[in-house]
């Protein structure tokens, strides 16, 4: 069965509204798919609704921004209770603190000179994000693509960089266990850390409560994802795959698809699979 574990709507910042995600899945013949949006669930009724509709399993996920110094560090939800209310007041102190970037994102702007206000950006359907940035920078002629705009502008060490204060791995850990979910460390790679620190530093991931690492992601090359695979199983987690798919923002990004290009199947992750099946969290 072809899936995807990793996929953006909307609701926070990919091109294809959740149910416009849906069809385009069961267009390419996947059977299982999981919504993870940045810090929000508004995507995941629309996407469920969607799903039952074209036969696909639905997994309602998330992917949490947690403080990490050095890299990125998200965390993939799968499986969750979007109506939890511990999840809520989490999510609901993350849009507030991405709320706080924002401002300060638009702040640096202007005192380079682009001409943008915060009613400009909160136009902007669902969760504001750096690539919501890039996409106005596009606009105004100041960036060819959104990985230009990126890379010349918004990521680290760039003019219009602002860090978001994600919360804390434990705080992001409790939040999706309590919601019923499966925590994944979200491509590693951008974690940052050197080879040689991987296994302690995903022993003490273990220790906080995390379940599984996505060892497949459309940035890693195969051989990093057999490295991180071969890490996880050696320490006892769940290894697990996604494009990431935002849309047409990233052309290179197809959905269903991983590292090296591989078709995601449940093959490739069955341990994942198996346990989020008996967990009964597929609808």
């Amino acid at each position: 069965m072809r899936l995807d574990l990793h996929t953006h709507s909307t609701a926070s910042d990919g091109a294809l509204s959740p149910s416009l995600l849906i069809k385009e899945a069961a267009r390419l013949g996947i059977g299982l798919l999981a919504l993870t949006d940045h810090d929000t669930t508004s995507g995941l009724e629309e996407a469920s609704r969607a799903a039952r509709e074209e036969g696909i399993s639905f997994i309602p996920g998330i992917e949490i921004e947690v403080a990490h110094e050095g890299g990125e560090f998200h965390l993939l939800g799968l499986g969750i209770d979007a109506s939890h209310p511990v999840l809520g007041h989490l999510l609901a102190d993350l849009r507030r603190r991405r709320h706080e970037r924002n401002v300060r994102i638009i702040h640096r702007m202007r005192e380079a000179g682009i001409e943008v206000s915060l009613e400009d950006m909160e136009e902007v359907q669902g969760v504001v994000t750096r690539p919501h940035f890039a996409r106005l920078l596009v606009a105004r002629g100041l960036a060819r693509s959104i990985p230009e705009a990126m890379e010349e502008y918004l990521n680290y060490g760039r003019p219009f960089y602002e860090p978001k204060a994600g919360c804390t791995l434990e705080e992001a850990v409790r939040a999706i266990h309590t919601a019923g979910g499966l925590a994944v460390i979200a491509h590693p790679v951008s974690l940052g850390i050197p080879d040689e620190q991987l296994v302690r530093r995903f022993a003490d991931y273990r220790e906080a409560g995390v379940d599984g690492v996505e060892a497949y992601h459309y940035s890693h090359s195969l051989e990093e994802a057999r490295k991180f695979s071969r890490i996880a199983a050696s320490l006892g987690l769940l290894v697990s795959a996604g494009s990431d798919f935002h849309g047409k923002d990233r052309r290179d990004v197809d959905l269903g698809t991983t590292a090296g290009g591989l078709t995601i199947t449940s093959s490739l992750i069955p341990d994942l699979i198996e346990r989020l099946s008996h967990c009964g969290v597929c609808t």
